[in-house]
């Protein structure tokens, strides 16, 4: 009778004391997988984000790229037409061409080019170093933005991963801790907290790449 009941006692004792862990287990890994799921959709919202505003600088960077192409072929139409005038000995109409047809950026290059020597001149004022036209400048720099937003909304995509990963674990270590105590097996029981906290790890460590990653 004695022993029937100190087993029962210590049976009960360690049934107890499976459904305590148990219990911690569930409330780590619940505020945890809570955790990792909260900062997914913030970094899959802010990843969608920076992709838009990359798509978008890119679209405006291109539009700058159009603009300045279409400035570059009327510069070079104009000086094409300033240089025959030249060549057929038209001086006056020349500077009529100069004056009245040429773009303020052609102006200032076709000055420096003025200056030049014949040996170092590249063949038109297109050539020299002070041609800067305002919308190439404009594309290059929206290029370089789209570049940067692309790279923080590939960041945080891949941290959303990270996050994502960890509420894995965490969803498994949960269901874990949640039917370990349903089995009588004492053996079974531990081996299933034991799983738990196992993938509890992982879980902690995909949470910090991805907000390493960040």
């Amino acid at each position: 009778m004695t022993d029937t009941g100190t087993d029962t006692g210590a049976a009960d004792s360690r049934s107890g004391r499976v459904e305590l862990v148990a219990a911690i287990l569930l409330g780590l890994a619940g505020i945890l997988t809570a955790w990792a799921a909260y900062n997914a959709a913030l970094t899959d919202g802010d990843a969608l984000k920076g992709y838009t505003e990359s798509a978008t600088s890119t679209a405006d960077a291109n539009f700058f790229y159009n603009q300045g192409n279409q400035a570059l072929a009327s510069d070079s139409s104009s000086f094409l037409t300033y240089a025959l005038e030249i060549e057929r000995g038209n001086p006056e109409i020349a500077q009529l061409v100069r004056t009245n047809l040429f773009s303020p950026e052609l102006q200032v290059a076709t000055d420096a080019w003025d200056l030049l020597g014949p040996e170092s001149a590249p063949p038109t004022p297109l050539g020299v170093e002070e041609h800067q036209l305002a919308s190439f400048t404009q594309a290059e720099a929206l290029t370089e933005k789209a570049r940067v937003q692309f790279a923080d909304a590939f960041a945080a995509d891949e941290a959303g991963d990270k996050f994502e990963l960890a509420a894995v674990f965490l969803a498994v270590s949960l269901f874990l801790a949640g039917i370990a105590s349903l089995f009588k097996v004492y053996r079974i029981r531990l081996a299933l907290l034991g799983a738990s906290v196992l993938l509890i790890i992982p879980g902690v460590i995909a949470i910090f790449q991805g907000h390493t990653a960040i």
